[in-house]
């Protein structure tokens, strides 16, 4: 628990934060909770956990398992609970990983509008090792509700920046 809030690492990896259930599909990793890739229900009871991190988890699934997989999550959330997600651009490198299905944009989560909302997105761009392309689209990102550019000028972004872009982030809250 982190200040009395139910945290979950969901395909923690290597990174286990203290405090937090740190759950994976492989035990030479030592989770504290082993997930079955097969299950069709994660192991927790509904309505259990207030926060899910999912880093650089679901583009290792299929497309009919992402929707799976984040249904699970609405499962698990208490309402108001919040689901934290970073997974590769479909302009970054990583994209071509093969152990990737797909890569991730603006907008990749409007289908799930039924059980999550969008609280806040962004985008990396690959250039973000500079610190002056980093800053560059934090400040955009912190504009964007200034001047109400919203999504379609972060659509244009990821068209139009050059060298594109490495991760998208996005935080859902769950609706109940």
């Amino acid at each position: 628990m982190i200040n009395g809030k139910s945290c979950l690492n969901f395909g923690c990896g290597q990174v286990h934060l203290n405090g937090w259930v740190n759950a994976d599909i492989d035990a030479s990793v030592n989770p504290d909770i082993l997930i079955n890739p097969n299950a069709a229900r994660l192991p927790f009871l509904g309505n259990y956990f207030d926060y899910i991190l999912a880093d650089n988890v679901i583009e290792h699934l299929p497309e009919d398992k992402v929707r799976l997989l984040l249904e699970e999550f609405h499962r698990i959330l208490r309402p108001g609970g919040r689901v934290e997600i970073y997974v590769p651009h479909f302009t970054g490198i990583l994209t071509k990983y093969r152990a990737h299905y797909k890569g991730y944009g603006v907008n990749s989560f409007c289908d799930e509008r039924d059980i999550f909302k969008v609280v806040w997105e962004e985008i990396l761009p690959i250039s973000r090792c500079s610190t002056a392309g980093y800053k560059f689209m934090r400040w955009l990102n912190w504009f964007t509700p200034v001047f109400n550019l919203g999504r379609p000028w972060q659509q244009f972004m990821e068209k139009f920046w050059p060298g594109g872009f490495e991760e998208y982030h996005v935080l859902l809250e769950v609706v109940k």
